[in-house]
């Protein structure tokens, strides 16, 4: 089980989250035959707006609903982007990064209203002066916050909630299936790819490339605060999260990855479900060999729908 010090900051975050509040959607006219599709806002962390895309294939009945998490500094572009899920005959709920957006893709139009300290410019240590302030905090939280506005929008139970993502949306989408664990009856299943946050203090010391490499200028700046930042951070730490989870899980990682090592993401795997009730859950690692952060890629995705289908 997490810390006590990490669960009751989770039960303290996650309580900023309104219960109360459904989503708010409207059509998106004059794009498509097949697909019905929303531009929707939702509350999540600390009530803050979030928006995504949700879509769905029109005129039939969907076999579920995915929630998927963008990659680090990606938005959530434009509606017509990513129909693959649709295609597959599922609901579709795409979250917007607050804050993030501006790196490639399209564009997000999530901001993210809190501020900072001193961070290196980036994410991973934006916040970083406690686990209160933490970015990715946030952003996790937010995770969470979409499924139940997924499931609103979609009507599909926890049982047909499927959560997706590479790098940084693979390890928010193990995150909140850690943090749902205990919270809720079992998801349908998790589908990450390299994903970012899995034992982050080994792995800002080994990437040569990417969004560690922020924690570690940032400490080899702040040199005194070393353990502190670390100890912020382990907040957020997917190995710390997951160990109560309770959904089917389908990971995939590059063991050339230079930007998530494979050594974290294969312990934050071992860790997976580990304390679950009444039992570990069905989970299976795909490690491509002579690939670095690209993975699987669409070979992957051509496994995910496959795993799906059985599901």
């Amino acid at each position: 089980m997490p810390a006590p010090h990490i669960a009751e900051f989770w039960r303290s975050l996650l309580a900023t989250i309104p219960s109360s509040t459904e989503p708010v959607s409207t059509a998106v006219e004059g794009l498509f035959d097949t697909v019905d599709s929303f531009d929707v806002t939702f509350a999540g962390c600390h009530g803050d707006p979030i928006k995504a895309w949700y879509s769905a294939p029109r005129g039939s009945r969907t076999r579920g609903v995915v929630v998927e998490f963008l990659g680090y500094g990606r938005g959530r572009g434009l509606p017509f982007e990513r129909l693959q899920w649709n295609a597959a005959g599922y609901a579709h709920l795409l979250m917007d990064t607050r804050g993030q957006g501006s790196q490639y893709g399209a564009g997000g139009q999530t901001g993210d209203p809190h501020g900072a300290g001193p961070h290196v410019p980036g994410f991973m240590t934006k916040g970083i002066e406690s686990a209160e302030t933490l970015y990715f905090a946030r952003l996790i939280a937010d995770g969470f916050a979409a499924v139940s506005a997924a499931q609103n929008l979609s009507g599909h139970d926890a049982s047909h909630t499927f959560l997706a993502g590479n790098s940084q949306g693979g390890g928010i989408a193990l995150a909140v299936a850690g943090l749902l664990g205990p919270r809720s009856a079992p998801l349908g299943g998790v589908m990450a790819n390299v994903p970012l946050l899995c034992d982050i203090e080994a792995s800002v010391a080994t990437a040569s490339d990417g969004p560690y490499l922020e924690v570690r200028q940032y400490v080899s700046t702040h040199r005194l605060d070393t353990e502190a930042t670390f100890r912020v951070l382990e907040h957020v730490d997917v190995a710390e999260l997951v160990d109560q989870a309770t959904a089917p899980l389908l990971l995939a990682h590059g063991e050339l990855d230079t930007l998530c090592p494979a050594a974290g993401v294969r312990r934050a795997f071992s860790v997976y479900g580990s304390n679950a009730s009444p039992a570990t859950p069905e989970k299976e690692i795909i490690t491509y060999r002579f690939n670095g952060h690209d993975g699987g890629d669409a070979h992957q995705t051509q496994r995910q729908l496959e795993w799906l289908r059985n599901k």
